[in-house]
């Protein structure tokens, strides 16, 4: 897994902050939509860096995760599906269980599926696996594996 955290001078980590729309809710523990949101914004905010276009975000598919159209810049086209966890999870291609349905829909487009997996570490809380909305992460990166029958 890839640290996409900066790191501070002695290789320490800068935590990233996750800053969430309603402010009401710091503190308290993420539900399942905003830690998914957080790790998408990590991606996009990845993607972006590689000079990529974010085309299009779509909702869900038969209850999975919903997934976004990425333009590279060398025009070609990716289907990107996130999965975020926390700690101490690792996030797999295999959380998908329909990658038939998902190779299915990025071939309608033109579009390579891709799997990027997220995982976070809390480290605002005594507890690293409890993710808290509006707290400090370590952030690793599975880094792309391409969706296959």
């Amino acid at each position: 897994m890839k640290l996409i955290n900066k790191l501070l001078p002695g290789e320490q980590i800068k935590p990233i902050p996750h800053l969430p729309d309603d402010t009401s809710r710091i503190g308290k523990v993420m539900n399942e939509v905003e830690l998914h949101e957080f790790g998408l914004t990590l991606i996009i905010a990845y993607l972006v860096i590689d000079n990529a276009e974010i085309v299009q975000a779509t909702g869900n598919l038969q209850g999975e995760n919903p997934h976004m159209i990425v333009k590279a810049p060398n025009n070609k086209l990716f289907d990107f599906w996130v999965k975020t966890v926390m700690f101490s999870q690792i996030p797999t291609i295999d959380l998908f269980k329909n990658h038939k349905d998902i190779i299915c829909l990025a071939s309608q487009i033109k579009a390579k599926p891709l799997f990027a997996g997220i995982r976070l570490t809390c480290l605002s809380h005594e507890d690293p696996c409890m993710p808290i909305v509006g707290g400090s992460y370590k952030a690793e990166f599975t880094g792309l594996k391409e969706f296959k029958i």
